[in-house]
């Protein structure tokens, strides 16, 4: 199963992917957390995930601010969904299973880039000349 969160803080930007890869997984602001997030709101240990086979719980770890799951207050180890929303502090973490990625979210490619022949990268220049002088491209090198 391929877990993870979607993690957006108070400085906006896109969602930065957070695996769901171990078996546990601490959320707070300890820089020993799996997931540390700079934040007054959050506690030292705040948050933790667990898998559980197939199955994510969540549990608030008697935080001082509390979790919300879902815009309801965390108060007992709670099963995970697809599309759950935990805040955290002033962090939003959605959860995620399977392989959707949200828009704008930033995702590091598992893969090696690989470099263009140059009949590659001249085929590429050549489908996309048309489009460079009008739309989109107009005016970028």
């Amino acid at each position: 199963m391929d877990a993870r969160l979607w993690l957006t803080g108070p400085g906006g930007g896109g969602p930065r992917s957070v695996p769901l890869s171990g078996e546990r997984t601490l959320i707070g602001r300890s820089p020993q957390a799996d997931v540390p997030l700079e934040d007054d709101g959050v506690s030292w240990n705040h948050l933790e995930i667990e898998r559980r086979g197939e199955v994510l719980m969540a549990t608030d770890l008697d935080s001082r601010n509390g979790t919300a799951l879902n815009g309801e207050p965390l108060d007992r180890p709670r099963r995970l969904s697809d599309g759950d929303t935990l805040i955290v502090g002033s962090h939003r973490l959605e959860v995620s299973v399977g392989a959707v990625t949200p828009v704008g979210a930033t995702v590091a490619s598992a893969e090696p880039s690989v470099a263009l022949s140059e009949e590659e990268r001249a085929t590429a220049t050549a489908l996309v000349a048309p489009y460079r002088s009008e739309g989109a491209f107009a005016g970028r090198p």
